[in-house]
C-alpha cells in the first residue's frame, strides 16, 4: 500500500476538482474513446478557467494482458519477451500521446488493476520486473500507487481531505452488494472521506451521512463510497461477436467516471459529487 501526501492551494474563489477513472481499456475496439475525450475535454475547460484539475485513476487504463494470460508467458524465449516489452510500453505511450500528455504533472497517481504487463525483457532495465502501469505513471510524472493507495490532501487552514483506493476484486451482480462491497472495505480506512474502487465497471458516488459534534455545535459528516466507472462498452450494434458482458448476459452499466468539486470557504470544505 502506498501512502501519498499532498498540499493543495486551491485559488480564491476558484474549485479543485478530484476526478477518478478507470477500466478504460484504451486500445481496446470496444473503448467508447469519444466518451473518455469528453471528460478530459471537462478537466481542460475547468483548468482553462483557473479552477485545478488533479486525477487518480484505478487500473485497466489500456487493455493489456489478464492475470491468467500473464502466466502463460513466464517461459518465452529472451527475445519474444523483448518483444512483448516494446508492446508493453508502446500501449501506455499511445494512451499517454494521444490523451494524457496535456495533464501531465496533474495526476494523484496511478493504481493497478488486472490488465497490464510486466517488463521481463532486456531492453528496459530500469522496469524489469515492473508494470506498464508504472511505466505510464513516470510518463505523467505522478506517483504509481501500486495495488491500494492512499492519497491525503492538506488544503490549508485544517482543511484536509483523504482518498482511499483499490482497483477492486470479484464481482457483485447488484448496486447493494456493491455498495456493500466498498463498505466494507472502508472499514479498514476511518478517516478517508471516499472510499473509491473500480474493476466492476459500475458508475455511482453514494453517501453516507453522520454527524460530528464539537464548539460549534452539530455538523454534518459524509463519506463517499464510488464505483469510479468504465469506458468499455458491453453491447455493440452490429458486433456478432459479443464482449464478455454480452456473452455472460450481463446488465450493462453507464460508462463514464466520477468526480467531487471542492470548494474552501472560510476555512470550510464544500464538496459536490459530479458523475461524467
Amino acid at each position: 500500500m502506498i501512502d501519498k501526501k499532498f498540499k493543495i492551494n486551491i485559488p480564491k474563489n476558484k474549485c479543485l476538482y478530484i476526478i477518478g477513472f478507470g477500466d478504460v481499456h484504451y486500445n481496446c475496439d470496444e473503448s467508447d474513446q469519444k466518451h473518455f475525450e469528453e471528460m478530459l475535454a471537462f478537466a481542460a475547460n475547468k483548468k482553462k478557467a483557473g479552477h485545478l484539475v488533479r486525477f487518480i485513476t484505478f487500473g485497466d487504463l489500456a487493455d493489456s494482458m489478464s492475470t491468467s494470460e500473464r502466466e502463460k508467458t513466464r517461459t518465452l524465449h529472451d527475445f519474444t519477451l523483448d518483444r512483448f516489452d516494446e508492446w508493453a510500453a508502446q500501449i501506455v505511450t499511445t494512451l499517454y500521446e494521444k490523451a494524457l500528455k496535456p495533464f501531465k504533472g496533474d495526476f494523484l497517481g496511478l493504481i493497478e488493476g488486472h490488465h497490464f504487463l510486466q517488463f521481463q525483457g532486456g531492453n528496459y532495465p530500469k522496469y524489469i520486473g515492473a508494470t506498464n502501469t508504472k511505466y505510464l505513471a513516470d510518463l505523467l510524472a505522478c506517483t504509481y500507487l501500486g495495488t491500494c493507495g492512499y492519497v491525503r490532501l492538506d488544503l490549508g487552514d485544517g482543511v484536509k481531505w483523504e482518498i482511499v483506493g483499490h482497483h477492486g476484486v470479484g464481482a457483485g451482480q447488484t448496486r447493494n452488494a456493491r455498495i456493500l462491497k466498498r463498505k466494507r472495505f472502508g472499514e479498514a480506512f476511518p478517516n478517508a472521506n471516499a472510499v473509491m474502487i473500480g474493476h466492476d465497471h459500475d458508475l455511482f458516488i453514494e453517501p453516507e451521512q453522520g454527524i460530528g459534534i464539537d464548539d460549534g455545535g452539530m455538523h454534518g459528516i459524509t463519506r463517499y463510497y464510488c464505483a469510479t466507472g468504465s469506458y468499455l462498452r458491453g453491447y455493440i450494434l452490429g458486433k456478432e461477436r459479443g464482449t464478455y458482458v454480452e456473452a455472460g448476459m450481463y446488465k450493462p452499466t453507464q460508462l463514464g467516471s466520477v468526480a467531487f468539486e471542492l470548494r474552501k470557504e472560510n476555512k470550510k470544505l464544500e464538496i459536490s459529487p459530479i458523475i461524467l
